[in-house]
């Protein structure tokens, strides 16, 4: 067997890519390093996501809520069938599990948007949504 190199247009198209997101990359930072251009558009951006984080926190853990609950439902309703009342428990240890991330997933939110300036420590609350934001985003 002989060992072929591998093409030089595979290697030239793969550093042109580098290349490329290098110079993406640069010609976003530099400004913003050196202050040199107005960064209201990155905490509008950042603003915009996580709102939508936001949104996503709020209707998953509310579907968690629902999974806890139908386990309970499930575990209660079928106190003769062993098998129910384990699929039950699989399913509130789930909602539980469930609920648990996603509280800490809004903890992070939190404290990404204390970090861009989208909010203050003090504004820090709950999740929430109004349907004002939910228009404005469509």
């Amino acid at each position: 067997m002989t060992h072929q190199p591998c093409s030089t247009s595979a290697a030239h198209r793969h550093l042109a890519w580098e290349s490329a997101v290098s110079l993406a990359v640069l010609s976003i930072t530099t400004p913003l390093l050196c202050s040199a251009q107005n960064t209201i558009w990155l905490t509008n951006v950042s603003s915009g996501l996580l709102s939508v984080a936001d949104a996503a926190v709020i209707a998953l853990t509310g579907l968690a809520l629902m999974v806890f609950i139908w386990g309970m439902v499930v575990f209660l309703a079928n106190a003769g069938n062993e098998q129910k009342r384990t699929s039950g428990k699989q399913h509130m240890v789930w909602g539980i599990l469930a609920i648990a991330v996603l509280v800490s997933l809004w903890g992070l939110v939190g404290i990404l948007q204390v970090l861009t300036g989208t909010a203050s420590p003090a504004s820090f609350d709950r999740p929430s949504v109004s349907l004002t934001e939910v228009y404005s985003l469509i």
